[in-house]
């Protein structure tokens, strides 16, 4: 679908819906997607008339007094701060300067304030003209753009970019109206084995509403001479640091609507909804790769089984596009041993796969109410967890990052977090004790940090599963409540 007309759904649905069956099969079709991306522009191709060659208006900052300026501030206002918003008219960009031309007089009139320092605006003299005949190619409608997004990323930090992308295209398409496209710097996923495809297929959830997806490493628009432009009639572009601007649960509740419209997948709002069974099973996600992976999980599980009581089930499980180890490449199980427990003779009959796909992702996260996890990417997935839900988050010694439990104030996931202070593991790593905000500090110590794994002091950790355990009976219908 990206690069294509999203409002013809009916037949991209079904195809969309479809995993390929095999590695090759898999490339090829991201090699096609590519080329669907390059193609993309091509309707957009601006007619030339020489005959009527006169200057056309560029980059004309909306104004305070629109309306559309106002629902703009609001949205931004409820949001958060979001560095180099521009919500503008006639936006040219020249690819052969990677820029947007402006007048200097026309700065004072963007959003925020320290616009001028962006480096995708070039300002030019007030005489400084730009004529039909330049005009290469015109975007229609309203244009979402983020300078900033990459493509290259994978797992958390992919969705990172998306999650935040994606709640501005909702504005756009619910608040401002009209046929929006979004437009990237470089779209391209690459087609790499297996996780490639999992990031594409999210993109395609996240953006199921984009009319056309654009990117500006396209050839036809990249080898573009130097005095010759793209033209969008209304651009709304957002620039760094823009993960605070999920705007709150609605975003949750728009990207499990878009998931649904091209999956028989039903996925669930709310940990309470009136349709909602019992909740009787507490999840453990714990890697099956080294780095974070809990050493004594089995002491974990003893502690949840005594604070949670006999009624409860208790799940130890990984993502389902984690390969379980002699498996001849089986995904889909989120535990190994529902794989182990089959006979071999039917490891590659269905559910068994041997292509990853985040759907599985979407409709395991979706049915999980509790999770208990180390920091990881995984955490992530709580964007699909109903909300409501409760995510307790364990801290390896040395590890500080706070990405989480933003992304949890923003979807309404009931967040607990503790810190494990025992170094033991980290001090026979590098040789010697440090401090946890010296090892966060340095980029070296960081990256062997988040390769360690983690044991759990239980004795410490008990209290924050009871106050972790108290708040999801009282919050989501458990049998235990």
């Amino acid at each position: 679908k990206i690069g294509s007309n999203h409002a013809d759904t009916a037949r991209g649905a079904a195809g969309a819906a479809r995993a390929p069956s095999s590695q090759d099969e898999e490339v090829a079709e991201l090699t096609a997607t590519d080329e669907i991306l390059d193609r993309a522009w091509v309707p957009l191709k601006s007619e030339r008339n020489d005959l009527n060659d006169e200057n056309v208006p560029f980059f004309t900052p909306i104004k305070r007094s629109e309306r559309r300026y106002e629902r703009l501030r609001r949205w931004k206002g409820r949001s958060g701060h979001v560095e180099g918003m521009w919500l503008v008219r006639d936006a040219c960009f020249e690819p052969a300067t990677s820029s947007f031309p402006v007048r200097r007089a026309s700065l004072r009139d963007l959003l925020e304030e320290h616009t001028k320092e962006d480096n995708w605006l070039k300002i030019v003299d007030a005489s400084t003209q730009i004529s039909r005949s330049q005009v290469k190619y015109r975007v229609p409608g309203v244009t979402v753009m983020s300078r900033n997004f990459a493509a290259d990323n994978t797992g958390a930090h992919f969705t990172f970019y998306t999650i935040p992308l994606m709640g501005v295209m909702r504005f756009a398409t619910e608040v401002l109206h009209g046929d929006v496209s979004l437009v990237l710097p470089k779209a391209r996923i690459p087609p790499l084995p297996h996780r490639r495809r999992l990031e594409r297929r999210q993109f395609d959830h996240m953006f199921l509403q984009a009319q056309r997806v654009l990117s500006l490493d396209a050839p036809v628009v990249a080898n573009m001479s130097q005095g010759n432009y793209v033209c969008f009639d209304e651009l709304l572009s957002i620039g760094r640091n823009y993960y605070n601007i999920i705007s709150g649960p609605e975003d949750a509740s728009y990207a499990r609507a878009n998931v649904m419209a091209t999956t028989d997948l039903h996925l669930e709002n709310e940990c309470y909804g009136p349709d909602h069974d019992p909740q009787d099973t507490i999840y453990i996600l714990n890697r099956r790769v080294y780095a974070r992976r809990i050493l004594n999980v089995d002491e974990i599980v003893e502690a949840v089984r005594d604070v949670a009581g006999p009624g409860i089930k208790i799940k130890v499980f990984d993502s389902p596009n984690a390969a379980c180890q002699n498996s001849r490449g089986c995904y889909g199980f989120a535990n190994c041993e529902e794989l182990w427990s089959r006979n071999d003779s039917t490891w590659f009959n269905p559910p068994c796969k041997t292509i990853a796909t985040i759907d599985d992702d979407i409709e395991l996260f979706n049915k999980i109410t509790f999770m208990i996890s180390v920091h990881g990417a995984g955490n992530a997935n709580m964007f699909w967890m109903p909300r409501g839900s409760v995510l307790l988050e364990m801290f390896p010694y040395g590890v500080m990052d706070r990405s989480y439990i933003t992304l949890a104030n923003y979807t309404q996931t009931n967040y607990f977090q503790y810190r494990e202070r025992n170094s033991e593991i980290a001090d026979s790593h590098f040789g010697q004790h440090h401090a946890e905000d010296k090892i966060w500090a340095d980029n070296s110590m960081r990256t062997d940090i988040k390769h360690l794994p983690v044991k759990i002091n239980v004795q410490n950790f008990r209290p924050t599963l009871e106050r972790a355990f108290a708040a999801w009976t009282k919050g989501c219908k458990t049998i235990a409540s």
